[in-house]
């Protein structure tokens, strides 16, 4: 229809030109601005003129001229108004583009769709065929420690496979972590009982047994100070280090195999000479903190004659100073520590080693050589930052930066950034990165190869290339699951980024391929993409950029020769996708056996849902994309009635599917998965959805957008100003968004004149609260630019992006914040609500005084108490299902209410109870870590 549309008015134009000019009035459109952004919602009306006829298409869908309508999905928007003279049939026509951007996700997502990745499905039995579990601990660790556990799913040649699971260990407790297309980690605690310690640890059909050797530990060694000369620490030492250490240049220190390091809060290894770490993968070097809740420091090696050499190393809880980069030389794009810092032409090689569950970033480099082979990092900030110099991953995995979870953060976690040198990425793994997956972008030349890699699982980019003069190079790569499979976005010179990809697999993106960014810039560079796979993306290719004229940049993308899932008509020259004939080509892309049946399952994180957490969808994923047609059926279950039965069906690269439960009343129902074809379930394979009494609920407190006085002008207030009894009835008032100069405020403050920025403007609501003691907590969100401090009643309660410290009007924030229209999310205890009335007080600084704008908007919520460890019932039909709201609980039963009791085995929540049986069971909920510390059965 709309390019119906555009045809027809291009020939009423020149019909019209021959017959007539006369002057005519734009068709009118209130509430809109063409090329405009608007933040969650908007609404506007097609004025209509006596006379005339309209056609108005949103996004191709035909909506009323008259009427006003509301706009709140948040992506690029395109508005056709086509008006006809109905006395000589002369038509016009008025194209408006707009973009509606989701005011929690900021700038980083304009344009597009807000994208948090499906959780992961665990795969089949049929896919682990020929694969085996590989389990790397320490040889021995102390008593009471924590055991770190590395879990690897291997072929014969030691390759990865790509396969998702729980992995349950049965030893001191039980313990489940997650495997990740192959790899994954947790920590178990020790037993407080010296001598031999085994483990059993099972993956779907796969199993093995681990033993170590548990110590009574305290022979320790404490060390701090100078190495002279070669210093050795022994196999199976126990190094305490208590203050910095120094390796001079000229000097080595090796540790090795089976020793374990514990390290004091924030305590660093300077390297100016050698340190060798010398480990096996049977018997590790362990680097961890002395105390779990205070990390330790890092790597220092800083010169050209320093070498760090890491082989066979578990490296845990570094990273201890969260504002490393704050003043300390570097380049990065987060303040916090790495582990491993490389700089002035250093070289650190890190060889079969685990850097696991560090506070800080696990590396650093700036124009030195980092060369990592075989090696985890999993849940730091970022793998790191890297500027100059050469770097290279093999067979490595970069994954949760920083956790796993569905709580997006726009705060830069990158699984890995690049600025200039060389960087090279093969045969690893990339993904579950709150930001991007590979984001190379500030700075001047480089380059950077990616081959044979998977990348998946990233809230924005899986591959984000900016900057001048990059030039990349990507080759048989699969990326899915992700905001943006991958974009060649701005640039700073000309050609750059210049993006090559070939035999790229890109599946369940957001966005494909793209050429262009979020953001108003230029972009000068070009993306190539041929003999590539661009399968099932909401877009499988998007040109659109927000600097210059909104076109498509057709110009500067040569997406030829490939598969795509529907015709693109700026993009001709590609093969739409067949699945039934062209599934098989998808083979090469799996390091499971292709034509294995694949896991299906609901892609949740837990299995019992609240309608509003449903949203009117609930999502069955695959735990891969397949060659073959793959089928589920699913029914609805409300009470003892099921609402019919219906079919999934996945196409070759289809990895995900909704089932609408918006029409149904789902207060009390089940979703279940029955009749797999091509697929075997996997958990979970049914979705319990029920409302619970006890489910915790929310007051606001005050709403976005809320009514504010605000001081501003540079005038300083009063020592009290942020008290409840101060009299700030000469304040100003208005609404919020505050700011000046980026022309989406609500409210326009007097902030200065340009390059004379005053430093400090101050904000106070007011807000009632009845009873304190009815709520848990207070959820903040808050959007501001540059800095911010919060205070309740006179306590400071937040502050964010200012330095430590006594603030005076006159303090400038020193740099600006990296997404001034995203709300930042933070959880304050209710210490300070007093009963009545309440004040929130703000003080927003700049940057400087050349600072080109400001914000400042805010929300907060109080949460409600609640029983999270009530066990609640809903009966369907011949079940009974049991559930409860705390996470941190199991269900255990029992015969009668003095015991013995047993876990309900696998731990899930809800449990399903049959009500066929004639004995009498009684139930509890049980704390896991109790459960962990003091044996499974009889806790």
């Amino acid at each position: 229809m709309k390019f119906k549309l555009r045809h027809a008015f291009g020939l009423s134009l020149v019909l019209g030109a021959l017959i007539a000019v006369q002057a005519r009035a734009e068709i009118t459109v209130d509430g809109l601005d063409n090329r405009a952004f608007y933040h969650d919602y908007v609404a506007f009306k097609v004025i209509t003129e006596p006379g005339f006829q309209y056609l108005c298409e949103l996004d191709s869908e035909p909506v009323a001229a008259g009427e006003w309508i509301e706009v709140s999905e948040v992506d690029y928007h395109e508005l056709y108004v086509v008006r006809t003279n109905t006395a000589n049939s002369d038509t016009e026509s008025r194209l408006i583009q707009f973009i509606v951007q989701s005011s929690a996700r900021g700038n980083s997502e304009r344009g597009l769709p807000p994208w948090t990745p499906y959780p992961t499905v665990n795969s089949s039995e049929d896919e682990l065929a020929g694969a085996e579990l590989r389990i790397i601990t320490p040889a021995q660790i102390p008593t009471g420690g924590q055991i770190p556990v590395i879990g690897l799913v291997e072929n014969t040649n030691g390759g990865p496979v790509r396969v998702n699971g729980d992995a349950i260990i049965v030893g001191n407790g039980m313990k489940a972590f997650k495997i990740r297309r192959g790899v994954g980690s947790c920590f178990v605690k020790a037993p407080s009982n010296p001598g031999g310690f085994s483990m059993n640890i099972s993956l779907s059909s796969m199993e093995t047994r681990k033993s170590l050797l548990i110590e009574s530990g305290g022979d320790w060694s404490a060390i701090a100070g100078t190495v002279s000369d070669t210093e050795v620490w022994q196999e199976n030492s126990e190094i305490h280090i208590t203050n910095d250490i120094t390796i001079p240049a000229g000097a080595e220190l090796r540790i090795e195999s089976g020793t374990f390091v514990k390290l004091d809060p924030r305590v660093n290894i300077h390297v100016n000479g050698k340190l060798r770490i010398l480990g096996t993968v049977e018997n590790p070097v362990l680097l961890a903190p002395s105390q779990s809740s205070e990390p330790w420091g890092g790597f220092l090696v800083t010169s050209n004659s320093a070498t760090l050499e890491v082989t066979g190393a578990i490296i845990t809880g570094g990273g201890g100073d969260p504002g490393y980069f704050d003043d300390h030389f570097g380049v990065s794009h987060r303040p916090e520590q790495a582990v491993l810092l490389g700089h002035h032409n250093a070289t650190v090689t890190v060889t079969n080693s685990y850097l696991i569950s560090n506070a800080g970033q696990a590396a650093n480099g700036y124009n030195s050589e980092f060369m990592f082979d075989n090696t985890l990092i999993q849940r730091c900030i970022t793998t790191g930052e890297f500027e100059g110099g050469l770097v290279v991953f093999n067979k490595s995995a970069l994954i949760e930066f920083p956790v796993d979870s569905q709580l997006f953060l726009d705060q830069d976690n990158d699984a890995v950034y690049f600025t200039e040198g060389e960087h090279f990425l093969y045969d690893s793994l990339i993904g579950w990165a709150k930001d991007d997956g590979i984001d190379s972008g500030s700075g001047g030349a480089g380059s950077v190869v990616v081959s044979n890699c998977w990348i998946e699982a990233c809230y924005h980019e899986g591959m984000a290339w900016s900057g001048g003069g990059r030039e990349i190079d990507v080759a048989n790569t699969v990326v899915m699951n992700c905001g943006q499979g991958i974009e060649a976005g701005w640039g700073t010179s000309a050609n750059s980024p210049d993006v090559f990809a070939e035999n790229l697999l890109a599946v369940c993106n957001a966005v494909g391929a793209r050429f262009g960014d979020n953001y108003n810039w230029t972009y000068p560079g070009r993306l190539t993409v041929t003999n590539s796979y661009l399968l099932y993306n909401l877009r499988d290719i998007f040109g659109r950029a927000w600097g210059g004229t909104w076109q498509v940049r057709s110009n500067s993308m040569f997406i030829d020769n490939n598969y795509i899932s529907s015709p693109n008509n700026y993009h001709t020259n590609n093969t739409i996708w067949n699945p039934s004939m062209d599934g098989h080509l998808l083979a090469g892309f799996l390091t499971t056996p292709p034509d294995a049946q694949v896991g299906v399952a609901f892609a949740v994180t837990n299995n019992l849902l609240t309608p509003d957490n449903a949203q009117g969808t609930v999502y069955v994923g695959l735990s891969t994309f397949s060659t073959n047609q793959v089928k589920v059926d699913y029914t609805i279950t409300t009470g003892s009635l099921a609402l019919g039965m219906k079919t999934l069906t996945f196409h070759p690269g289809e990895i995900i599917k909704g089932i609408d439960i918006g029409d149904y009343n789902l207060k009390f129902a089940y979703v279940s998965l029955h009749n797999p074809v091509n697929s075997k379930l996997t958990t979970p394979s049914r979705l319990y959805i029920t409302q619970s009494e006890n489910a915790p609920t929310s007051l606001s407190l005050i709403n976005t957008a809320s009514n504010w006085r605000y001081l501003d002008g540079n005038r300083v207030p009063e020592t009290n100003w942020a008290s409840l009894e101060f009299d700030d009835t000469n304040w100003e008032t208005g609404h919020a968004e505050f700011g000046f100069g980026d022309n989406d405020e609500v409210t326009v403050i007097d902030g200065g004149p340009d390059g004379g920025r005053y430093p400090t403007a101050y904000f106070r609501h007011r807000f009632p609260v009845d009873n304190p003691a009815d709520f848990s907590s207070l959820a903040l969100d808050v959007r501001y630019d540059d800095g911010v401090i919060l205070y309740l009643n006179n306590n400071e309660i937040f502050r964010g992006n200012m330095p430590d410290g006594p603030i005076s009007h006159d303090t400038y924030t020193g740099n600006a914040t990296e997404s001034e229209t995203a709300f930042v999310h933070h959880v304050i205890d209710t210490d300070y609500l007093e009963p009545g009335g309440n004040i929130i007080a703000a003080e927003v600084h700049q940057s400087s005084p050349d600072s080109s704008d400001l914000s400042f908007d805010l929300g907060l919520k109080a949460i409600r108490r609640y029983d999270l460890t009530e066990i609640q019932y809903q009966r369907f039909g011949d079940e009974i299902m049991l559930y409860w709201q705390n996470p941190n609980f199991t269900l255990q039963q029992s015969t009668s209410l003095n015991g013995p009791w047993e876990l309900i085995r696998p731990l899930q929540n809800p449990v399903s109870i049959g009500l066929d049986q004639n004995d009498n069971k009684f139930f509890r909920l049980r704390d896991i870590n109790t459960i962990q510390n003091n044996g499974m059965e009889h806790p």
